[in-house]
């Protein structure tokens, strides 16, 4: 349950930061410095993906479906302890909202609301979704890599929403920490 309020709160947030902009910043002109010389706010709509990758409108429909299944995937793995440490579940959780959040935009608007411009470096325009979609992708390749416990070997309590050793013998459940 924590997983999902935490999710529809950074859905929240994304959708916020992205109403404000829509009705402060003019659309592909106006920026305001959010950081001196570091980020500014502008507004721009993104009907690609990622970096205006297959732009035009025509892929609306593959993104929309796309988040689905992927949030779908996310919540099983997660119900069905497949991802089975806690970091992959965080992750795992910020990348679902925020998929969720740029979604919620294809579906309103057939766009995604971007406003996020680095002003030391040339890069995509991006917005607090992709943030939590990037982020959340790291560091869950990260956990995957260097973290991660098995399954087996620990038993997930969903009222604590901790692990446990599994020690059978015993019958001692000692949380980890």
């Amino acid at each position: 349950m924590l997983y999902a309020i935490v999710a529809v709160l950074a859905i929240i947030v994304d959708q916020l930061v992205k109403y404000w902009v829509a009705g402060n910043i003019a659309l592909n002109t106006g920026a305001k410095e959010l950081i001196p010389g570091i980020v500014s706010l502008v507004n721009l709509h993104n009907d690609g993906a990622a970096f205006g990758f297959m732009g035009g409108g025509g892929a609306r429909i593959y993104f929309i479906v796309a988040c689905g299944v992927f949030t779908v995937l996310i919540i099983l793995g997660i119900a069905t302890g497949f991802i089975s440490t806690r970091i992959g579940r965080w992750s795992a959780v910020f990348v679902a909202a925020g998929g969720l959040g740029n979604c919620i935009d294809r579906v309103i608007s057939g766009y995604v609301q971007d406003m996020f411009k680095l002003d030391f470096m040339n890069f995509a325009i991006f917005n607090v979704a992709d943030i939590f979609i990037t982020v959340g992708c790291f560091v869950f390749i990260l956990d995957l890599l260097f973290g991660g416990r098995r399954e087996q070997d620990y038993v997930y309590d969903d009222e604590d929403d901790e692990f446990y050793e599994d020690d059978e013998e015993e019958e001692v459940r000692r949380p980890l920490l």
